[in-house]
């Protein structure tokens, strides 16, 4: 009985310290494993980049240190603190700025389970090569749900004195995908299958894509029950879209965004568009983003599709008041300059000629007139200055005739506002979207006096379209990006049925703010570089502005149509610089009206004259 008994006990002795190896076995697999990550790294399955070591859970110190005296760190090794469960240190190795690969040595399963507000919902950075813990399979481990935004993890487990490496399946339409990459045995290592993680093909799997309709990037005319799109118009993101998903095999599903904000941070919050790539709730966003650095932290972004400038619009000015149209061909400084030099003339002549000086002056207003000289002067110099003042009289006196000409008939144009001087020393008004943060965000950045008094003349409008396009903002300038200004002029001028022309509106010579549009997509995203340069390639190739023009061509050849009918139902709408206009009365009013001033002031000028002769004769005669 004595003897049963003590076999009993070594039996139990034996099965109880069977699942825990000796320190000599796990010293060796430390070693094999070490081997094991040389090559997979050799063979392209885990990328040559910096190492990060997470022991979580129960871990022997003693092969603990043995894997890490063994570790092949050619670019750099880093090891956390033994801890459990690890969580907050778990998010960090994952989501690390720098990326890298992710050691995580799991010895209990509370540390592959963190609770969900410890985990970020985007992407995570680093590559994760997995040792799970004692009695968790591999094929359970990765099905995980802190796996599901880790690109392609690894995970090695040690069975029957051989090493067996699988990969989960990142883009598959199943709902985990699990297969074996390989195999290490005795110094032998057997490739299974290889390259999954660089394939670009991502299996079908259908992208939520949130949009915002802005013409001409992307437009959706019709909605589902559940509010997406099923047949977007063909522009330029859509279009961009279309050709990755049918390149890199996925599908996408666009949803319209409830708001028209694109992408505001407020007390520590995104909100609008961008909020949605953000929180993971979408894939990626469209609706011609612009991207800034504060975007750029919150989100990657896709190559650039396009540079956009934006510029300021205003309604032309109506035409000059009647009384002004002899003047307006020359500008206040030109009439100086002209009326300087013809004092100088005079003043010269009258010092050669030793005569008065309103004879001289006559003298200089003739040959500016054109008219003939009363007398013969043989003098070299005064030749030489009359000459000259022939010829400087010329050039202005045609100068003034042919513009004068244009103005009696289309009258004088009012003075348009096309640079940022002129709209910061006129009375106009700034209207801006107050969604365009981010022409905002650059006007306050600016620091010059001339921007500090456009600043002072901001106001917002959200329909600025509708600004435009009303007559009586003609004092009113409006910012617009300037691809989507040609579908605001196109659409004002089907909007007002052909009346409004481009010719009615001033854009500014001034382009300013250049800024990049790009798709926005999770931080991190595995197919963000594939697709970035795939996107390069369509930009390279013309692709996307053909896209952009065909979008514009479309609705410009339907406003243009507008205008011709217009022109057709009424000479008063016509645009047409060949058009014959026979001068009236109403055309010349302002050359008579200064011909009433001269009659008028000659009158007061005579009865000036008149009383003080009167006075003279008085004064004589009491004498």
């Amino acid at each position: 009985m004595v003897v049963l008994s003590v076999l009993l006990l070594v039996f139990c002795v034996r099965v109880t310290a069977a699942p825990s190896p000796s320190p000599s076995v796990e010293l060796q697999r430390a070693g094999t494993l070490s081997e094991l990550i040389s090559h997979l790294t050799a063979a392209g399955e885990l990328p040559a980049t910096p190492l990060h070591v997470l022991p979580c859970g129960t871990i022997s110190e003693r092969a603990l240190t043995g894997l890490l005296r063994r570790l092949p760190c050619r670019r750099g090794c880093t090891v956390a603190e033994l801890c459990r469960p690890c969580h907050q240190q778990l998010g960090a190795g994952l989501y690390r700025p720098s990326g890298g690969t992710l050691l995580l040595w799991a010895g209990s399963k509370d540390c592959l389970q963190p609770p969900e507000e410890s985990v970020p919902r985007h992407w995570a950075s680093a590559t994760v090569l997995l040792l799970p813990p004692d009695g968790m399979a591999c094929s359970e481990a990765l099905a995980l749900t802190l796996f599901n935004k880790t690109p392609f993890p690894l995970c090695v487990e040690f069975q029957t004195n051989a090493w067996r490496v699988w990969r989960r399946i990142t883009f598959t339409k199943m709902d985990v995908d699990i297969r074996k990459v390989a195999v290490f045995s005795f110094g032998n290592f057997t490739l299974i299958n290889q390259g999954m993680a660089q394939t670009k093909n991502l299996g079908g799997v259908k992208l939520s894509v949130e949009f915002l309709n802005y013409y001409p990037y992307v437009y959706c005319l019709n909605f589902t029950d559940n509010g997406t799109c099923p047949a977007p118009l063909p522009r330029p993101e859509t279009n961009i879209l279309s050709s990755l998903a049918d390149h890199f095999n996925f599908s996408t599903e666009l949803r319209q965004h409830p708001r028209r904000v694109w992408g505001s941070y407020k007390n520590g919050t995104w909100h609008g568009l961008l909020a949605s790539v953000v929180r993971a709730e979408a894939d990626l966003a469209l609706g011609g983003m612009s991207v800034t650095a504060e975007r750029a932290g919150a989100v990657h972004f896709l190559q650039e599709f396009t540079i956009v400038r934006s510029m300021f619009v205003s309604r032309r000015p109506p035409p000059l008041p009647a009384y002004l149209t002899v003047l307006a061909p020359f500008t206040p400084s030109l009439w100086t300059a002209v009326i300087g030099t013809l004092l100088a003339v005079s003043v010269v002549l009258m010092v050669l000629r030793r005569s008065r000086l309103d004879a001289a002056l006559l003298d200089t207003f003739r040959v500016l007139m054109g008219q003939s000289l009363t007398n013969t002067f043989l003098a070299l110099a005064d030749r030489l200055l009359i000459g000259v003042w022939m010829l400087i009289g010329f050039i202005i006196a045609c100068s003034y005739t042919s513009s004068l000409t244009s103005f009696l008939v289309n009258g004088a144009p009012g003075r348009p506002v096309e640079t940022m001087e002129q709209l910061a020393d006129s009375d106009y008004q700034l209207a801006v979207n107050p969604n365009n943060k981010v022409f905002l965000e650059w006007l306050n950045a600016r620091q010059s006096a001339v921007f500090s008094r456009v600043r002072s003349k901001l106001v917002m409008e959200t329909r600025l379209a509708t600004s435009l396009s009303s007559p009586a903002t003609f004092s009113r300038a409006h910012v617009f990006e300037d691809a989507f200004f040609e579908y605001v002029l196109s659409w004002m001028a089907l909007k007002t049925n052909g009346s409004l022309w481009r010719e009615d509106l001033v854009p500014s010579r001034d382009r300013f703010m250049p800024t990049s549009l790009a798709i926005p997509v999770q931080r991190n995203a595995p197919y963000r570089h594939a697709l970035s340069h795939a996107i390069l390639r369509l930009s390279a190739a013309g692709l996307v502005q053909k896209w952009l023009q065909d979008a514009l061509h479309g609705i410009h050849l339907r406003a243009v149509r507008a205008n011709v009918e217009a022109c057709l139902a009424s000479v008063v709408h016509c645009r047409d610089k060949d058009h014959v206009k026979k001068i009236s009365l109403q055309h010349v009013r302002g050359p008579f009206l200064l011909l009433l001033f001269g009659y008028g002031l000659a009158l007061v000028v005579f009865v000036f004259e008149a009383q003080l002769v009167r006075r003279f004769v008085k004064a004589f005669y009491w004498l």
